[in-house]
């Protein structure tokens, strides 16, 4: 019997070891001197994630960065290569890697409207033309993710694409004491507009007429300047942001704009047609209208303005048989303008136009197109002339309405003032075409 038992024990004890061992083998890591792996050294070939680790944040690796440093690169790079050959390494002057010649961002625009534009695009030095504002392209009626790239599109050549690759130029204001400056054109802008113009009439003061205007800003003391007049058309012009409606300007530079149907901005230019008549800006939508001093409806608001007068320089301008070229935009203007034509073939005329030994035309954008503006001529008011080709004296520009996308600006140089007609406007009008000078 004691021999039964002593064997029983034995081959028990022996089952027991067996199944210990067939236990260690299906499970490795289950003994404690077995180290298991750790999830930051497994090889990049182990197709298995590691689930359970605490997550690193912000694109941590795992190693530890100095200074506190979460394992982000500088301005948000995760170390991901980036588009157009960047490295990585932050560029100099928002350069995106690649050397392009002039400024120039590229041989194509970027495939998506950029969302801030100031900050991603190069923009040419030699663009003497502040850039209208617009920051989105357009097909007819409909707002487009980006603009066409290819010469061969349709609806290539718009304003925002021209601005896309920097053939413009940022705007740049900033404050200086109480007043606005304007460092693209030298001048100053009175920043805040009073509740009640001083020596003014109408409305109990919030308005004035042409003479109340005219005297109010010879008046006009901020701070230590007194030296303010009322604006030029020329002048008053050059604040307007096409991108925006109602006001058509940069709110944060220019305060308390005020905008209404009945009142527009008094500027101190003539009607190329009629002197009696004086021009204005409709603040809503920055368009160029006309006002009669003695009329009924005789009062409008005020901007003043300080500074050497905003005037182009016509020994800067020279001309051949074929071409007017004007060094104070840096712009060759051809001396030949299309048939009447719909908006989208306005684009496609210049885009294709060979003239004058070159084939990089293009249609103007609405402030380019009204740097041939001038009160000091008459009929046309511009001071290039225009093409005798072509008896209209209102053309497309490449720059569309933000405030109806199925309209497009045109510059009317009869009556020195401008309008937006639909794209597919019957009948059409004819285009001028432009490039920048070599």
């Amino acid at each position: 019997m004691t021999k039964k038992l002593i064997y029983s024990l034995i081959i028990a004890a022996v089952s027991v070891a067996l199944c210990v061992g067939c236990s260690k083998k299906s499970n490795p890591y289950d003994i404690d001197d077995e180290p298991k792996p750790d999830p930051d050294t497994v090889s990049d070939a182990d197709p298995t994630p590691v689930e359970d680790e605490e997550p690193q944040q912000d694109g941590d690796t795992g190693d530890i960065q100095p200074d506190g440093d979460t394992g982000e690169e500088p301005d948000g790079d995760t170390g991901e290569p980036e588009p157009d050959g960047d490295t990585g390494e932050p560029e100099p002057d928002g350069d995106t890697g690649e050397p392009e010649p002039d400024g120039d961002t590229g041989d194509s625009a970027p495939d998506e409207t950029p969302a801030n534009p100031d900050e991603e695009i190069v923009y040419n030095d030699s663009s003497l033309v502040p850039c209208s504002g617009l920051t989105r392209c357009y097909e007819d009626e409909t707002v487009l993710n980006s603009c066409p790239a290819d010469e061969n599109e349709l609806f290539f050549g718009q304003d925002y694409f021209y601005h896309s690759v920097g053939m413009c130029k940022p705007r740049d204001f900033e404050f200086v004491k109480s007043t606005t400056k304007d460092n693209l054109t030298g001048l100053f802008w009175q920043k805040d507009l009073p509740a009640v113009y001083e020596g003014c009439t109408k409305s109990e003061g919030r308005d004035c007429t042409y003479e109340e205007a005219v005297a109010y800003c010879e008046n006009l003391v901020v701070e230590d300047n007194e030296d303010w007049r009322l604006p030029s058309v020329e002048e008053l012009l050059t604040i307007v942001d096409f991108g925006k409606v109602a006001p058509a300007l940069d709110s944060n530079f220019f305060p308390n704009t005020e905008v209404d149907i009945n009142f527009n901005y008094w500027t101190s230019s003539t009607h190329s047609t009629d002197p009696s008549l004086r021009l204005a800006v409709d603040f809503r939508s920055g368009s160029v209208s006309t006002m009669n001093p003695s009329g009924s409806l005789n009062s409008g608001l005020v901007r003043c303005v300080s500074g050497e007068p905003y005037r182009p320089n016509l020994e800067l301008v020279s001309e051949t048989s074929e071409v007017v070229i004007d060094l104070n935009t840096n712009l060759v203007w051809a001396k030949t303008a299309s048939e009447n034509v719909i908006w989208r073939n306005a684009l496609d005329y210049c885009n294709t136009l060979v003239f004058a030994g070159h084939s990089d035309w293009r249609l103007p954008n609405v402030n380019e197109l009204k740097t041939l503006f001038s009160s000091d001529f008459e009929n046309p008011s511009s001071y290039l002339g225009l093409p005798e080709n072509t008896s209209s004296n209102i053309f497309w520009s490449s720059t569309t309405y933000v405030g109806s996308v199925d309209k497009a600006w045109l510059v009317d140089f009869k009556l020195g003032t401008d309008t937006r007609k639909k794209v597919q406007t019957a009948g059409g009008f004819p285009a001028i075409c432009i490039r920048s000078a070599d």
